[in-house]
């Protein structure tokens, strides 16, 4: 037995197993696809290209930078204002590329090693912003979703019963960023409990929330990231406001009539499912299905829903290759400013470690 486990833990028995779970991922993801278009006819795909309207799709682009350029300056702030918000809008936009291309949500490893090699940031300081940045998601998204559920008419009745759940979203990760050792120390104790039993700690993801606990908890003093927390929230909820209008804009382009609030919906849906590890190259698969069922759920005909979404996602994904690309050059182009210094690492109270 203890042989067995000996090779298990080798370098090849996990590389091993992270293949198969990719190739299992992307299969799953092409038979989504595949079953969606099954459904599809040529001539609802056809008309739906020719009602593009290019000035909506310029909006879409527009909608995209400034999303991009709100990271980018929630970067700034978080790293202790280090480099440019240039530099860091098109880290934002390079990363964001490699997280729609890359199956499994791979792609967040290029946040740490994009983000890790500016000035005064280095690996651990970029993958505790990493933690905080993703909490903050959530929390900006759970606010859109309330909004949207409670004001639109045209949301489905059965949105609004998962308010409290996403008000639980808001509260959770605001309370880890504020009081990250208070908060984590009383859901701690459960969650050991889950991993140290012998079944339920072999659940899929209980391992990485033990880790994802431990490092926040690393946060000693946590005075300085609470006083930012008010304008990083606000700027979370700027970020997936330009989401919001993208989603729109793309809407608008394929003459889908959707409303902003409706927008809004989708939009915080889909980001809640996109943290799913199971879609293939370009995020095609389950989020595709998803997002037809959405507009379904709006009044939007099968027969529109379907090629509506699979185009909405090809121009978002086009329009992220295209800021992806130029962001990547920004940053190939360019040295991190101060990239030959030795500069001391800094906690998350901004103080030296």
């Amino acid at each position: 037995m203890a042989a067995a486990d000996t090779t298990e833990q080798t370098p090849w028995a996990r590389r091993s197993r992270r293949l198969w779970r990719l190739v299992g991922s992307v299969l799953l993801a092409g038979l989504f696809v595949g079953i969606l278009l099954s459904q599809l006819e040529l001539a609802d795909l056809t008309s739906l290209l020719r009602s593009v309207s290019g000035l909506w799709v310029l909006g879409a682009v527009g909608a995209y930078m400034a999303m991009a350029i709100a990271r980018g300056v929630r970067f700034w702030l978080m790293t202790k204002r280090s480099t440019s918000i240039v530099r860091l809008s098109a880290i934002a936009g390079a990363q964001a590329l490699l997280l729609s291309i890359l199956p499994m949500r791979t792609g967040e490893v290029s946040f740490v090693g994009l983000l890790g090699r500016e000035r005064g940031v280095g690996v651990s300081w970029a993958s505790k912003i990493l933690v905080a940045v993703r909490l903050l998601d959530l929390a900006a998204v759970s606010i859109i979703f309330i909004i949207a559920a409670s004001i639109s008419s045209d949301v489905p009745v059965a949105a609004r019963a998962v308010i409290p759940l996403a008000t639980l979203g808001l509260a959770a990760p605001v309370g880890l960023l504020a009081w990250p050792a208070q908060v984590a120390g009383v859901v701690r104790r459960p969650v050991m409990w889950v991993v140290g039993n012998p079944l339920l700690g072999r659940l899929p993801g209980i391992s990485k929330l033990s880790g994802f606990l431990d490092r926040t908890m690393s946060v000693s003093d946590p005075r300085w990231f609470r006083r930012m927390l008010p304008g990083l929230l606000a700027l979370s909820v700027a970020v997936w406001g330009a989401s919001t209008l993208l989603a729109y804009a793309c809407l608008r382009a394929l003459a889908v009539p959707v409303g902003g609030l409706e927008a809004a919906f989708l939009t915080s849906i889909l980001v809640l499912s996109s943290v799913l590890p199971v879609h293939g190259i370009g995020g095609y698969g389950p989020q595709n299905a998803i997002g037809a069922g959405l507009l379904m759920s709006l009044g939007i005909a099968r027969h529109v829903a379907i090629p509506a979404h699979l185009a909405w996602h090809t121009l978002q994904l086009a329009i992220a290759a295209v800021v992806g690309a130029v962001g990547w050059l920004i940053t190939t182009a360019t040295e991190p400013r101060g990239s030959g210094e030795v500069v001391p690492a800094t906690g998350a109270d901004g103080r030296e470690e």
